[in-house]
This record gives C-alpha cells, sequence and structure tokens, in this order.
C-alpha cells in the first residue's frame, strides 16, 4: 500500500555525457523519503509531460514515447547518502497508459543527506534525455487512520485535444473543508487510453505536483492513499487531460 504525503517532480536532463542529476530542493531537507517513480507512455501512445519539453525536438523525451531512448534498454539509480553511507536503489516506473499491474510500490522511509544525493542512468542514451522524477516526502508520521465515511464522484467529458481545468470547475463546492483519504480515476465504458495529470495543494501547504491519472486507476493489489489531505480546489488542477472516453474522478472522504 501506498500513502502519498508530498511530492516534488523533477524533470531531469541527462545526456550520454552527462548521467547524473544531484538533487537540490530545500524542501526535502530534514525530510524522509518515502518513495521515488519515473514515468514513461508505453508502446507508441504520444503523452505530453505536465510541461512544455515536449516541444523540443532535441530530448528523447521519457514521459513522451522515446524516439530512440526505450525503458528496456536504459535503468534509473538513485544513489542516496545516509550518514556518509551511499545506498543505491532502482527507480520504479509509472506508465501512462491503462496498465498499472507491473508497478511496484517500492518503499524507502529513511532520511537522507540530499544535497549528496544524486540520480544516475545506465544503458544507451544517445540523445538527451528527459526524465520526469517523482520523490514522495514526509514532514512527520504518516496519518494511516485511512477509513472513509462517504464517496463522490464527478464525470469530466472526453477530449481529442488537451485540457486543463481547475479542480473547483470539476467538483464546485460539494467537497470543501473534506479531509481527502483515496482519489479514484476510471474510464466511463470500455477502457480507452487517458492522459493527464491531477496537480493537488492542500490547504496546509502541502503539494501533490503533477501526478499521472494511471496512478489512481483501480487495481486491487496496487492501492494508493493520500495522507489526508484538505483540498484547495481553486488552486488544484487536472492539467492536459486527453481521451477518448468520459473520465470519473472518486474521491473518498
Amino acid at each position: 500500500m501506498l500513502i502519498l504525503p508530498n511530492c516534488i517532480l523533477f524533470n531531469i536532463e541527462l545526456d550520454n555525457q552527462n548521467r547524473t542529476y544531484h538533487f537540490n530542493d530545500e524542501r526535502l531537507k530534514n525530510s524522509e523519503i518515502v518513495s521515488m517513480m519515473a514515468y514513461s507512455t508505453k508502446n507508441d501512445f504520444v503523452a505530453s509531460t505536465p510541461y512544455d519539453y515536449e516541444t523540443n525536438p532535441m530530448f528523447d523525451v521519457v514521459a513522451h514515447y522515446p524516439t530512440e531512448v526505450s525503458l528496456q534498454n536504459i535503468s534509473i539509480y538513485a544513489k542516496l547518502f545516509r550518514k556518509g553511507v551511499k545506498m543505491d536503489f532502482d527507480i520504479d516506473i509509472i506508465n501512462l497508459g491503462l496498465e498499472q499491474d507491473n508497478r511496484v510500490d517500492f518503499l524507502i522511509n529513511q532520511q537522507f543527506e540530499m544535497d549528496k544525493s544524486f540520480l544516475e542512468v545506465k544503458g544507451n542514451v544517445t540523445n538527451k534525455l528527459l526524465i520526469p522524477l517523482y520523490i514522495f516526502y514526509k514532514t512527520k508520521p504518516l496519518n494511516k487512520q485511512l477509513e472513509y465515511n462517504a464517496i463522490s464522484t464527478y464525470k469530466v467529458t472526453r477530449t481529442d485535444d488537451e485540457k486543463t481545468l481547475p479542480l473547483s470547475d470539476i467538483v464546485g463546492n460539494g467537497l470543501r473543508g473534506k479531509a481527502i483519504k483515496k482519489i479514484v480515476v476510471s474510464s466511463v465504458g470500455s477502457p480507452e487510453q487517458q492522459t493527464g495529470f491531477l496537480d493537488i495543494v492542500g490547504k496546509d501547504n502541502r503539494r501533490l505536483e503533477m501526478l499521472p491519472l494511471s496512478l489512481f486507476r483501480i487495481r486491487d493489489t496496487k492501492q494508493v492513499y493520500l495522507d489526508p489531505i484538505v483540498i484547495d480546489y481553486e488552486q488544484s488542477k487536472l492539467v492536459n487531460f486527453k481521451g477518448n472516453s468520459d473520465l470519473e474522478i472518486t474521491f473518498f472522504h
């Protein structure tokens, strides 16, 4: 079971000559790392990143279908330092499509010297490579009381072109002040390819930055929960949503 407290999205640029990236973010100091994940599309389904890197033809963008680099011939590692000792971790891949059965809920749950820690790529990198990397971290113990009292479901109409909406346009006032413990997304009707991101801002200055919708798809063995969060729906967004069927977003509170 994966519980998400806070999340930073790093867009990491690497190439064959520059295969390492050193983490430098004040939010990670004195924080405990819960998990790390990169993401990619599968097969030849094209999807945008949350930002505009995919418009640059110089990059093989892992979150956009790679032109020369595939996840079959590269490996991503985190070299994390704890009390001067280096620890190596493989980075799991979130797939932007529907298939999430192979995702491993890789939990770290340790505090590291992030100013000394870095990411490394091994394999056949022939072009510049953009790796969207999520780091989930916590600044206080998780609230593991995840039982919910109610669920609320909202529908977003299908679109062939990417669109971005504030969550307040989707949920209205119905969830204001409620602590959200889980979000599930699903396709209406037959499963279709859908992509997009949830950018979640909490009332207590928490942030879950640009999480792929596929992370929230229903899987019996791949449940994802939120460390209960009161969402600021005006500041939170559904970003770059695109799909061939309507989307349902269900909030558990």
